[in-house]
């Protein structure tokens, strides 16, 4: 039961959860904060016989030498607890050269065709990734900057087609201290810092500037995507 003022990050995601509670389930799970975090709460308050329900999908994309690390992170972390894991291998900057598509929308392409293959192979009923109160603040700027409908401005939706989004209520900053907190295995991913990528311009420079006007703009993006 989520208390009804101030609930912990904990029932926050609890909540969420709840809906979707006695369905196996596939969780794509990098070995960053925000999926390991969503792993742990799954493990530790799912349901009692969580682990025949759950099954970890980890991509190792060949584009970082940190990759290899945080494919051990998730690899260790569902050993320990006798997780299944499952791990694709892929080879994004051959395959975008061949596909002659950006590495990003590459890597995209192969990450959601590969997780619909383990969802029909496991005959799960929803992939759960760890998109959060941030990635909405920021896909909703880079949608306004390069222009885009009332529809648009929806941002990401908690549940579409298979797929469901969990953690969309909380902050990488609450993500984050429940990480440090718990604690929980996590690797950082270096290239989250280089600003030349449009997200981590936003992140880092342009949203920054805007908790000067407002402290709150996250919510406040949160609330024109529910009213979109």
């Amino acid at each position: 039961m989520v208390s009804q003022k101030n609930p912990t990050f904990e029932e926050k995601i609890l909540e969420q959860l709840s809906l979707i509670e006695q369905k196996k389930i596939i969780l794509a799970c990098s070995g960053w904060p925000d999926s390991m975090v969503l792993l742990e709460i799954l493990r530790k308050f799912y349901w009692t016989e969580c682990i025949q329900y759950i099954r970890v999908a980890h991509i190792h994309h060949g584009l970082r030498e940190s990759a290899e690390r945080d494919q051990e992170i998730v690899k260790a972390y569902c050993a320990k607890y006798n997780l299944t894991y499952e791990c694709l291998r892929a080879h994004v900057r051959e395959e975008s050269q061949k596909t002659k598509t950006t590495i990003e929308e590459c890597a995209r392409n192969i990450r959601k065709q590969w997780l619909e293959n383990i969802r029909k192979k496991h005959q799960a009923k929803l992939i759960l990734t760890a998109h959060h109160a941030d990635d909405q603040a920021e896909t909703l700027l880079y949608r306004i900057a390069k222009w885009t409908s009332i529809t648009g401005l929806v941002g990401i939706e908690w549940l579409t087609e298979n797929y469901f989004r969990p953690l969309l209520s909380v902050s990488k900053r609450e993500i984050l201290d429940y990480a440090k907190n718990t604690p929980i295995p996590y690797g950082l991913d270096e290239t989250n810092e280089d600003t030349t990528i449009p997200r981590n311009l936003l992140r880092h420079e342009v949203i920054p500037k805007l908790q000067t006007i407002n402290p709150e703009v996250g919510k406040a993006l949160e609330r024109l995507s529910k009213s979109a």
